[in-house]
């Protein structure tokens, strides 16, 4: 098992938060999200800190890949779900309610790795 890659001392839960409402803000902006969607996902986030969530606009593309407009949840990297890895509800409540029904399923996992290593031979 390859080790974690550390955390530096200045990477606090509150700066990640931070730094995930921030880029929101611009996902926010530059999709056009409707009113009161970026509200929803920082509250649903603030009262799941474990998972991030966003929204989806919707896909009219072809048939196989056609979506309506949804909210979405993840777990964090961090962390890891024993049963789902991708929640979605068509609205905020939704979402809240099945994140309610999940919490209880998500454990620490080991750090997140952006590159795992290679083996060279």
């Amino acid at each position: 098992m390859v080790p974690p890659i550390p955390r530096t001392p200045t990477d606090t839960e509150e700066q990640r938060r931070a730094l995930s409402h921030s880029n929101r803000r611009v996902l926010a902006e530059r999709q056009s999200w409707p009113d009161g969607v970026l509200e929803a996902c920082e509250r649903i986030e603030d009262a799941y800190p474990d998972w991030s969530v966003g929204w989806l606009g919707e896909n009219p593309g072809p048939p196989a890949f056609a979506r309506p407009s949804t909210f979405r949840a993840q777990p964090r990297p961090d962390r890891r779900h024993h049963s789902h890895t991708d929640l979605r509800a068509t609205t905020a409540d939704e979402l809240e309610a099945l994140l309610a029904a999940c919490e209880d399923r998500v454990t620490v996992s080991r750090p997140y790795r952006a590159h795992p290593s290679r083996n060279v031979w």
